[in-house]
């Protein structure tokens, strides 16, 4: 569910980003935008998975 807003969010964001008239920089807020955001989203999701596996394993 997260993941899917997260692709409509930024789906938007990269449309309207590309109309922009960028003139530096350009190819790095491209990166930020269609790589760093799911690293990122990755990165924070496999951190509360092993939260949750944790905490898990803890109750038995």
């Amino acid at each position: 569910r997260t993941r899917q807003l997260l692709i409509m969010m930024l789906a938007e964001a990269c449309r309207e980003f590309e109309k922009l008239p960028i003139i530096r920089h350009g190819d790095i807020l491209r990166n930020i935008l269609y790589s760093g955001v799911w690293c990122r989203f990755e990165s924070v999701s496999k951190k509360r998975r092993e939260i949750q596996e944790k905490e898990k394993n803890g109750s038995i």
